[in-house]
């Protein structure tokens, strides 16, 4: 025998009851439906959820940086949080970003040519010099100079492009004699700006050694450029040594550092200064700015007390200061006579540095006297 309700004969539920009957029923009901519409609805929201459009942020990280290294927007990584995160400037990401966006092969379209009966034709290697306008490029290049070695010429792109046109019709008549060679030699061009105003590469060089080893990167560079505002660019050097410089390099190093610039400067044939802006400078920064222990570490002394050892160390700098840059005897005189160089000794009123100055030549003039 079965009950519809529990207790209930069914007789007497369907007399008695048949308003609790149609109230269970329609409640059992709807809590059913509603069961079931919850979960319509929740499948309906994971398949949306699956439909969502995928964007740049769905791709992998390889991806966005053959994107960046193909596009030659070094500015992408600054558009928000994703990209910065994604093209950080490691190692591997800026050497393809340089070897697809500033090396050329200037020999590239000798290839589909007539007269490749020999073999392929070697690449020769061009360098768009607006690569040296973006610090963490050069940075990278000063880290992996190996990588100027490879490069015949370095120019901005049209220049590589007229190149490219010249080596291809002289190797269509037959002059293009040595492939993997400049096919004419061109003027030097001055170094880019960057190594004017990021003067510390030039601090950058071995000196503990017997032979020192010079900044690799200046020096492979000196192949297509050269100083030619030296005077400058050593009153430059003096000054972020004394005013920048953490303490990090020495009076050696800066000795070393103009030995540097005098080296790949084709105004300084004879290694010589022939100007004295740059010991005016020296004798400014050593002398009448103010003397603290910081300075007293740069010149190499150790007791910053003590001070008859600094008045010394600093004439011993000036003295090999001279006898190493100012070299040429019958023009050295006449360079430390001039009314500039005096009107700073008469500020400095050290008779020492006076004595010094004439022991080599120099003469104050009747202005100066007076």
């Amino acid at each position: 025998m079965g009950f519809i309700a529990a207790g209930y004969r069914t007789k007497d539920f369907q007399s008695v009851y048949s308003d609790r009957e149609d109230w269970a029923i329609c409640r059992r009901a709807k809590v059913r439906r509603s069961s079931n519409l919850l979960s319509r609805s929740s499948r309906r929201k994971k398949c949306k959820v699956q439909d969502k459009p995928l964007t740049i942020r769905d791709l992998p990280s390889e991806l966005i940086q053959k994107i960046f290294v193909f596009s030659g927007n070094h500015e992408l990584y600054e558009v928000n949080k994703f990209f910065y995160t994604c093209l950080k400037p490691t190692s591997f990401l800026l050497h393809r970003f340089i070897l697809e966006n500033f090396y050329h092969d200037l020999n590239r379209d000798l290839t589909s040519s007539k007269g490749n009966e020999n073999g392929p034709v070697p690449a020769f290697h061009g360098l768009n010099g607006k690569v040296f306008e973006n610090s963490v490029y050069v940075s990278f290049l000063n880290d992996n100079p190996h990588l100027i070695q490879e490069i015949g010429h370095i120019g901005h792109h049209e220049e590589l492009t007229a190149l490219q046109e010249e080596r291809l019709a002289l190797f269509q008549e037959g002059d293009l004699t040595g492939l993997d060679a400049r096919h004419k030699e061109l003027q030097k061009q001055d170094y880019p700006s960057i190594f004017y105003s990021e003067v510390e590469f030039f601090f950058q060089n071995d000196i503990q050694l017997k032979k020192p080893v010079y900044n690799q990167l200046i020096l492979e560079l000196s192949v297509h450029y050269e100083v030619k505002q030296p005077y400058f660019l050593i009153e430059t050097l003096m000054h972020w040594f004394f005013h920048t410089n953490q303490g990090q390099y020495n009076i050696n190093h800066l000795f070393h550092a103009i030995i540097l610039v005098t080296h790949i400067s084709s105004v300084l044939p004879s290694k010589s200064l022939d100007n004295n802006g740059p010991l005016i400078e020296l004798i400014n920064n050593i002398y009448l700015t103010p003397a603290g222990q910081q300075l007293h570490e740069l010149l190499l002394v150790d007791d910053y007390t003590d001070e008859e050892a600094f008045s010394r160390r600093r004439i011993r700098v000036l003295n090999k200061f001279i006898n190493k840059f100012y070299k040429l005897e019958e023009t050295r005189p006449l360079l430390l006579s001039q009314d500039v160089l005096w009107e700073t000794l008469v500020d400095v009123k050290d008779k020492h540095v006076m004595k010094l100055i004439m022991e080599y030549g120099g003469q104050p003039s009747i202005n100066v006297i007076q």
